[in-house]
């Protein structure tokens, strides 16, 4: 006995528009807010760390979390693509089927005729897509993704290199080396990091702006570049004044610890 009700039936010429129209929302501002309210998090935890509290524990939570919130986004945004794909491998089949009538209504419920299933197709194109790696250019929480992903890597020693992110890595590593916490004009710890969009090359703000001075210009300083640099070109570095305030809140609790040492001694 055949079905009352057919399981699928081919899409509608009038359903087209309004199939054309499915497609994730947008969370952007909710994953940009969460960011921030992270960031917020982190101020926090350094304040603490001044006070002498061991944070190391609570700042892999919160890159565990900004893991997370990255993962949900690159799965909203493979779920649009993979909807893109199986819309119109849908459209496409669809067109190739006998439409649908008061005629052909029985032999669609007998399975005599067939059409393709949306369900099925978008099952496919789940399965041949894989599970979202959480990996993206940028990180859906704005600029301060990436960061926050290098609390814990940042916290054990603020001077490792940590390389850009790749495409096929879900985890920020550690790629041995050192960086230098030292402005090489001021030769001073950084106190306003800003790093070139043109070379890539950080010094502290006063420190640069005394060296380009009323010129508008000048070769970068750093030896063996050759670029030409203008204030213009400069923005601030968040993850080297970072790095410069983990280290001062470190090298201050080891002051503080050897004193208390001192003191147990005396």
């Amino acid at each position: 006995m055949s079905k009352p009700i057919p399981d699928d039936l081919p899409l509608h010429p009038a359903a087209v528009g309004q199939l054309h129209m499915l497609k994730p929302s947008d969370e952007t501002p909710l994953f940009r807010a969460i960011g921030q309210e992270m960031s917020a998090s982190l101020e926090q935890l350094l304040t603490l760390a001044d006070s002498g509290y061991d944070i190391s524990a609570a700042l892999k939570d919160l890159a565990q979390c900004a893991t997370e919130v990255d993962t949900s986004a690159s799965e909203i945004q493979q779920l649009g693509a993979q909807l893109d794909v199986a819309r119109d491998t849908y459209t496409r089949e669809s067109k190739d089927c006998t439409p649908a009538s008061v005629d052909t209504w029985n032999s669609y419920c007998s399975g005599e005729l067939s059409t393709p299933s949306l369900a099925t197709i978008m099952a496919s194109a789940s399965a041949s897509e894989g599970q979202p790696s959480g990996s993206r250019k940028s990180s859906a929480l704005g600029p301060e993704g990436k960061l926050l992903r290098m609390l814990p890597l940042l916290w054990a020693d603020p001077r490792a290199v940590i390389p850009d992110e790749d495409a096929d890595s879900d985890d920020v590593v550690i790629d041995g080396g050192h960086i230098e916490l030292t402005c090489p004009i001021t030769c001073k710890m950084y106190v306003k990091p800003m790093i070139s969009k043109s070379c890539q090359h950080v010094f502290d703000y006063d420190g640069i702006r005394e060296y380009i001075g009323d010129n508008g210009s000048r070769s970068c300083p750093q030896a063996g570049c050759s670029k030409t640099l203008t204030m213009r070109d400069f923005a601030p570095d968040p993850v080297m004044a970072l790095r410069c305030r983990l280290a001062t809140i470190q090298e201050h609790q080891a002051s503080a610890g050897t004193a208390s040492q001192q003191l147990d001694v005396l």
